[in-house]
Order: structure tokens, then C-alpha cells, then sequence
């Protein structure tokens, strides 16, 4: 309207000029002139107050998470000393985004218990009862679990003691999820296994169940191995309680619940600490998870996954990181073999975290908990990598979601290396 009113004022003066001299004329238009100024700014303020009162408004008591931290040194931020939000817009499903926002992500994923009376529980085991899985297998589980709690308005926790306490490496960040189950012996509980294709049948199902009225037990112990997120996400029951995830991707989802469950122990943090000097020494991290399969390191695999020869592939790639000025190079593997070969090729460049190799359900000895705490920092280092190379395995793909960056990311197929970002067919075929 205001607008409308300022294009009439103009012809009104301009017609009135029409009978004025020169002098007068010129005094008018420029009394018009200023006006239109003036007024076009005041509009132009109220817009803007509008705009921003509602895209920048932030509620009381929600929790900001950095997308460039590390696992370990997450932590929650007061909102009201907050001034950054979230950059993120919805994703159509054929977009494929070449990077992703490293600005403060706003997201509120706390819960409350939604049931009168005592706490009922969510929890992710994996005790020996049944088997979980390699690492990867087993985050996928904690992640769908802890989501499952956030849908039943329960508390969460993990009871992880195959092949040794996951308490011993790992500290509980901003939920307290290391309870032991032993207290809650005297309620009503039920266990669901569901491994591999049944896990398959059981996300099929969250889409659209009412996990209240499925499980009424007090106490409700998952193991579960593959992944839910996309899943879960389509359930319209719970609009509310996962709201925070709709405009997120699946990688942004698991960064935000795993900073959100755990903090490295001090003792593995500082095993860091040379990996987390290179950028202010001017050096990027060039890394690669290569996963061989059976192999004389871990001879128990249920399948060959790569061989010497596409390995060669790797090797390749490397030769133009091989400067000791500008790069250094780490490998993560399940091959002593593969790991002895990249420290022979790159003697200048090479870094690694010391420890045995294991696979932490099939492996087997008294080291086999050091090795699982190599497991567990080979990812944290994946997550710094500048230019990162995965192969056919959940635990680098999670690693890769825990980077946070689709820049220089690539996936080591049989007879290729090729470009790729975690939203691609490339990355991860759709039953992993």
C-alpha cells in the first residue's frame, strides 16, 4: 500500500509541476525525491525487522552443536550467549550437496521422561548374549537405540561389554548413558535381537509402528546393526519428539547423537594430539580406511572385500601427497599387511596410531581391548582428514559422517577410485 501511495504522490506533484516555473518545479522534486527516500527506508527497516525476528529467533533451553568439533571435546552451549544458528535448509532427495555448513548447528535432542511414575529405559547392549557386529555395526546400533529413546520419551543408556567395557575408553558427554543394567533387575524388561536381516525387517517396521503400544516392558534392550536413521525419520507419530532431525542429513544425525553420548577418556584424547597439530604447522591430513576382509590379520572375516591388486589403486593416488612440506598420510586398516606396505612407500609422510590390529568381534587375545582403543581413534583420525579415502565398510562411512566435509572425499571401489559424498549411490549401497 505504501508503495501505491508513493507512485501517486509522484504523478500528483509531477502534474502540478506542469503549472509551476522552473525554479518551484526543481524545489518540488526534490522535496518528492527526499520523501521517497525516506519512506522506502522505513519500509525497507520494517521488512527487515520482520525477517529476522523470525528466522534468527531462538527458544530458551535449546543446545547448539558444533559440526567442526571432535568427538571428544563436545560441548553444549549456553543459547543465550549464542549468535549463530544454523545455515541448513531442507534437502530435496535428488540434491547432492558438494559440501556441507560448518556453522553452529541448532538442534534440540533432549528428552524428558514422558511416562507417570518410575523412568523406563532404552538401552543398546551388546554383552556377549548375542553377536553385534564390528565397530561401525555397533554405532549404527547405538544410534537407532538412542533415537528409539527419544521416540518413547525413556532414558538411554549402553551396556557394551564384548570384548570389554566400552566405560573404559569412553565418557559419558551431555547424556548420562552408563547405567548399569544389574539395577534395573526387578522391573519388567524384554530384549530385541535383531541382527542383520531381521534388523532389516525391524526399520522396515519403525516407518510407521507405535513403539508404546509394541513395548509396554519398563526396560527395553536393543541389538540392532544397521542403519535406521532414514528409517525412523519417516515415522509421522513422532513429529515431535524428532523434529530436530527433518532438516538434517543422515551423517549430521549421527555427528549430533555421538558428541551428544561420548567423550574420549583423557588417556586417548592426548594419543591425539599429534594428529590435531598438523593445521597449525601448515600440513594436511591425507587418510584412508582400507577394509581387506579375511586376511591373514583377521582370518575369521566372513568375506575378501579388497585385494593387492585394486589396492594398488590407493598407492597411486597417494604418490601426489608424498611431500613431507605440505602432507601427511594415515591409514586405517584391518591388514598388518597393508599397514607394513604404507609405511615402506611413504617413509617421510606416514603417521599412525601405535596398537594392534583386531576386529572387535571376531578377534580374540589379551590385547584385543588395546586394540579396541586403536579401533576407536583410527575413526577419530578419519574424522581430520583434508582428502579421505573409504572402502566398503561401516566404520569408515561413519567416520566419513563424523568429518562433517564432502569436499575431497572418495570411495575405493574393485577397479576405481572415484569421487563421492556420503549422500551418494556411490558411498553406501541402500541395505547397509
Amino acid at each position: 500500500m505504501m508503495v501505491h501511495q508513493l507512485k501517486y504522490s509522484f504523478f500528483f506533484f509531477r502534474e502540478r509541476c506542469q503549472t509551476m516555473d522552473c525554479q518551484k518545479c526543481r524545489g518540488v522534486r526534490i522535496w518528492v525525491v527526499v520523501g521517497m527516500f525516506v519512506l522506502s527506508t522505513v519500509v525497507f527497516l520494517r521488512f527487515d525487522q520482520v525477517l529476522f525476528s523470525t528466522v534468527y529467533t531462538i527458544s530458551a533451553g535449546a543446545e547448539f552443536y558444533n559440526a567442526t568439533h571432535l568427538l571428544s571435546t563436545s560441548e553444549k552451549t549456553s543459547s543465550s550467549n549464542a549468535s549463530v544458528v544454523s545455515t541448513a535448509k531442507a534437502q530435496t532427495p535428488d540434491v547432492k550437496p558438494t559440501s556441507m555448513s560448518t556453522t553452529l548447528k541448532f538442534v534440540n535432542t533432549s528428552v524428558k521422561n514422558g511416562t507417570n511414575g518410575p523412568d523406563k529405559y532404552v538401552f543398546y547392549v551388546c554383552d556377549g548374549g548375542n553377536l553385534c557386529g564390528g565397530f561401525g555395526d555397533r554405532q549404527k546400533g547405538i544410534v537407532a537405540a538412542y533415537l528409539i529413546s527419544l521416540m518413547m520419551e525413556r532414558k538411554f543408556g549402553v551396556w557394551l561389554t564384548k570384548p570389554c567395557n566400552l566405560n573404559t575408553m569412553l565418557d559419558s558427554s551431555t547424556v548420562k548413558w552408563n547405567i548399569n543394567p544389574d539395577t534395573l533387575k526387578d522391573r519388567s524388561s524384554k530384549r530385541i535381537i535383531a541382527i542383520d536381516g531381521y534388523s532389516g525387517r525391524l526399520r522396515e517396521k519403525l516407518k510407521t509402528m507405535d513403539l508404546n503400544k509394541e513395548y509396554k516392558e519398563d526396560v527395553l534392550y536393543f541389538s540392532l546393526n544397521l542403519e535406521f536413521v532414514r528409517f525412523i525419520k519417516e515415522n509421522k507419530l513422532y513429529k515431535k519428539q524428532l523434529g530436530w532431525m527433518d532438516q538434517l542429513s543422515v551423517s549430521e544425525v549421527y555427528k549430533i547423537v555421538w558428541e551428544r553420548l561420548f567423550r574420549l577418556k583423557p588417556e586417548l584424547q592426548k594419543q591425539l594430539e599429534p594428529f590435531q597439530q598438523l593445521k597449525t604447522k601448515g600440513l594436511k591430513l591425507v587418510g584412508a580406511q582400507i577394509r581387506m576382509g579375511r586376511n591373514p590379520s583377521v582370518p575369521s572375516d566372513s568375506e575378501v572385500r579388497n585385494n593387492i591388486a585394486n589396492i594398488q589403486i590407493l598407492w597411486n593416488f597417494y604418490k601426489k601427497f608424498n611431500d613431507s612440506s605440505k602432507y601427511r598420510i594415515f591409514i586405517t586398516t584391518d591388514s598388518e599387511n597393508v599397514r607394513q606396505k604404507a609405511k615402506q612407500l611413504f617413509p617421510g609422510v606416514f603417521m599412525d596410531i601405535a596398537g594392534k590390529i583386531v576386529h572387535v568381534e571376531r578377534s580374540r587375545g589379551s590385547d584385543v581391548c588395546e586394540g579396541f582403543k586403536k579401533v576407536i581413534l583410527d575413526q577419530v583420525v578419519l574424522s581430520l582428514c583434508d582428502v579421505l579415502v573409504v572402502s566398503k565398510s561401516g566404520f569408515g562411512r561413519i567416520g566419513a559422517f563424523f568429518r562433517q566435509n564432502e569436499n575431497s572425499l572418495y570411495c575405493l571401489k574393485p577397479d576405481k577410485l572415484v569421487r563421492c559424498t556420503t549422500q551418494s549411490p556411490l558411498f553406501a549401497e541402500p541395505s547397509w
